[in-house]
């Protein structure tokens, strides 16, 4: 019973929302369908894309790297609970409370259930910019894009560190999750 709680990739909620739009402009479509050939291959046949995903944070299980419970090395023994672990002013550097958690007594195991605290939600955007080139027929085409991945560069926090052992580190995010904002062009043909 003592290990029995939250897996490590329990995510309580979860939002992906995705849209699509073709711009209408150019041959074809409310505005510019009276175009010559030129002025639609410039300002016709756009399309715009994007995907939203945002999350709350995962499960985050406190551990005491001493050994207390003098069993030898069983994996990661935990402390015992003894107030909230989220402190009042939670930043980056500060995202776990460590007066939260009491060294268990010797030869004990902690109380700390697993998953005790959460980690960093997560959000991110990305985005994409097409523009369709006809060629003989609309069957055939050229397609060239401008895609974004994590359009706004927007740091996503990776779990704090978690060991009472360490008081120094404890409660710190070091590291983020995802990458940072990347942008490809691309140029498709399709025949």
């Amino acid at each position: 019973e003592a290990e029995y709680g939250p897996t490590f990739f329990d995510v309580r909620h979860n939002l992906v929302a995705s849209a699509s739009y073709e711009l209408p402009i150019g041959s074809g479509r409310a505005i510019g369908s009276d175009w010559n050939t030129l002025t639609d291959a410039l300002l016709g046949g756009w399309r715009v894309s994007g995907i939203f995903q945002a999350r709350t944070g995962v499960p985050v299980t406190i551990i005491d790297g001493r050994n207390r419970s003098l069993q030898g090395e069983r994996g990661f023994e935990r402390p015992n609970c003894v107030g909230n672990w989220k402190p009042s002013d939670q930043s980056i550097t500060k995202w776990l409370d460590i007066n939260g958690f009491a060294m268990a007594p010797l030869g004990t195991f902690g109380d700390c259930p697993v998953g005790s605290a959460r980690a960093p939600g997560y959000w991110n955007v990305d985005m994409m910019l097409g523009k369709k080139f006809n060629l003989a027929s609309s069957a055939r085409y050229f397609e060239f894009r401008v895609e974004a991945f994590n359009l706004f560069n927007h740091p996503n926090m990776g779990p704090p560190a978690r060991d009472i052992s360490a008081p120094n580190t404890f409660g710190l995010i070091t590291t983020t999750i995802g990458a940072p904002r990347v942008i490809e062009l691309v140029v498709k043909a399709y025949f």
